[in-house]
């Protein structure tokens, strides 16, 4: 490959990281959860037993999760959901499954902001009788 075209796509990934960075974490509302998909057959293959969550770089713990099908639910997968409580502020979690001999790989670092939505501004202020 000639210099230009490394500089090209060296360009190219640049923009795509920039991109991803200007769109910052994804933002959870209170009411909100964290979701992710787990295969059905691997469930069962590899005899997972729980999930565990790391917050914010700490040490992994047991998640306590929901089932659901949702419309954006891979066929042959079940969503899993994870509740609040979350703090207010910008976080990261990352996901792994375990069953009885230890736990697998853990994913990639997941950013989310969670914001507590504030009151409005209360508006047609005014003397009456």
């Amino acid at each position: 490959m000639g210099s230009v075209m490394v500089k090209r796509l060296l360009l190219g990934a640049l923009l795509v990281i920039a991109t991803l960075d200007a769109q910052g974490p994804a933002v959870i509302l209170p009411g909100q959860g964290i979701g992710f998909d787990y295969s059905d057959a691997d469930l069962t293959t590899y005899q997972v037993r729980r999930f565990e969550g790391s917050w914010d770089g700490q040490a992994f713990g047991t998640l306590q999760t929901t089932t659901l099908i949702l419309p954006d639910t891979p066929p042959g997968f079940t969503t899993y959901r994870i509740g609040p409580p979350f703090t207010t502020g910008t976080h990261t979690v990352q996901l792994r499954a375990c069953n009885d001999n230890g736990c697998g790989q853990a994913s990639a670092p997941f950013p989310f902001a969670f914001v507590v939505a504030s009151p409005v501004l209360p508006v047609n202020v005014r003397v009456i009788p």
